[in-house]
């Protein structure tokens, strides 16, 4: 049987109109709608699943996975009265991440949307380079570390932008904003704080570790900068492959 070029283009279209929405039908994600204003159930069931149980059946899309979830490279200097410090984080692993639960969403004007969340625990290690001066401490050191942080809430401003290709809509996203709003425990451990000196490098972890209250207060804008950095480039690598109408079903 012939069939003229127009056919098969118009063949090959309805093919993949077909297998693109049963993909959608067929996987855990149920599309809200965006002009509801009752919304916010639907909304935090769908960003669960997006971001923390993770997809893997939409085409061109790669889950970045959270357990572990690697960071090349963290950089972070503060500078106040009592801290005044220049870290370098490398090769971080975390784990804990697939914990997290989307506790609220809600989104305004279409195009920003607003994420509280909640973590149990997460864990992080990795290389470290510091310089400065902490609290009474002048430090200079290299070397691994590890950090347990527990009872975690953040919030994520998500600013995007709507916009069309290849007949889809998409939110492509164009800046991350963080919010440490609270935080029950933290327990750090940095090797070689003072070369090979152990004792002095113990001793200021326990300086660390009974201030940290004070520490995170100090250190939570670079953190939280840190942090907005890190999740604006995955973003983009992720939401902005997204297709719209898997997000909203009234685009």
């Amino acid at each position: 049987m012939y069939i003229c070029g127009l056919d098969k283009l118009k063949m090959r279209f309805e093919i993949f109109t077909f297998i693109s929405y049963n993909i959608l039908a067929s996987s855990s994600l149920v599309p809200c709608k965006l002009h509801d204003p009752d919304n916010g159930e639907c909304m935090k069931t769908l960003w669960q699943n997006i971001l923390i149980s993770g997809i893997n059946d939409v085409p061109g899309l790669k889950w970045i996975s959270l357990d572990p979830y690697k960071v090349k490279r963290v950089k972070v200097t503060a500078n106040t009265s009592v801290l005044n410090v220049t870290m370098e984080f490398k090769k971080l692993v975390l784990t804990g991440l697939i914990q997290s639960k989307i506790e609220k969403v809600s989104v305004t004007n279409g195009e920003i949307f607003t994420m509280d969340m909640k973590i149990p625990k997460v864990n992080i290690k990795g290389n470290y380079i510091m310089k400065g001066n902490v609290l009474v401490l002048n430090l200079d050191g290299k070397g691994p570390f590890n950090i347990d942080l527990g009872d975690i809430e953040l919030r994520f401003v998500v600013k995007s932008k709507r916009v069309s290709r290849d007949s889809e809509e998409f939110f492509e996203v164009q800046s991350v904003k963080t919010n440490v709003k609270h935080l029950g425990s933290l327990h750090v451990k940095f090797n070689n704080l003072f070369g090979d000196n152990e004792t002095l490098t113990d001793s200021a972890n326990d300086v660390f570790n009974q201030n940290w209250h004070d520490l995170l207060g100090l250190m939570r804008p670079v953190i939280e900068e840190a942090m907005d950095a890190s999740l604006l480039d995955q973003g983009k690598k992720y939401l902005n492959k997204l297709p719209g109408r898997i997000i909203f079903s009234d685009l």
